[in-house]
């Protein structure tokens, strides 16, 4: 789905420009860890064994001008925690915009 959006995003802004894009790529890593080390205490997935899902995030970022006056941003995360504890890093768009 990420790629379908982003092969859009691209052949979108080349046809109707008609010119080479104009584009960055960028990202980022939030590296978080957990342990817990006292018995009897609850706090989600965090237990005596280390874990770096509860807090870890990766990031992309795409930002393209298609003109002048025309251009759009779409960032995609991929978290390590998920609420149902089968989807960790599951890549989902964060936001889509264009100016």
């Amino acid at each position: 789905m990420i790629i379908r959006l982003l092969l859009f995003i691209f052949i979108f802004a080349y046809s109707a420009t008609g010119r080479a894009l104009d584009y960055s790529l960028s990202g980022f890593l939030s590296l978080g860890a957990g342990l817990m080390n006292e018995e009897g205490y609850n706090s989600g997935d965090i237990d005596d064994k280390i874990s770096f899902n509860n807090d870890t995030i990766l990031g992309v970022q795409l930002s393209t001008h298609f003109s002048t006056q025309f251009s759009g941003t779409l960032q995609v995360i991929a978290r390590g925690h998920s609420l149902d504890d089968s989807n960790h890093y599951q890549p989902s768009v964060d936001w889509l915009y264009l100016t």
